[in-house]
């Protein structure tokens, strides 16, 4: 749905799926990057706030990780905020 513009059913599909996720595994890196997918599809909806708060989370994963793919993602997604 993300790839498609689809940003409201995409929202609510990766928020139902990272809030079923607990623990050590919600800060991986390999599913920080559905935050970030959520982020850009909240920017997409106007949510900038929520958006800005998921970044910082995948911001801070990121840094923790080394992931610097990651980071750069968390970028591009902080770039289309208003």
């Amino acid at each position: 749905h993300l790839l498609l513009g689809r940003w409201e059913t995409a929202a609510e599909l990766l928020a139902d799926g990272l809030g079923a996720v607990d623990g050590e595994i919600r800060r991986s890196e390999w599913l920080t990057w559905y935050a970030a997918d959520l982020a850009e599809a909240l920017a997409q909806l106007g949510e900038d706030d929520a958006a800005r708060g998921l970044l910082d989370e995948v911001e801070e994963i990121a840094a923790a990780t080394g992931g610097e793919r990651l980071a750069s993602r968390a970028a591009d997604v902080a770039d289309g905020l208003r």
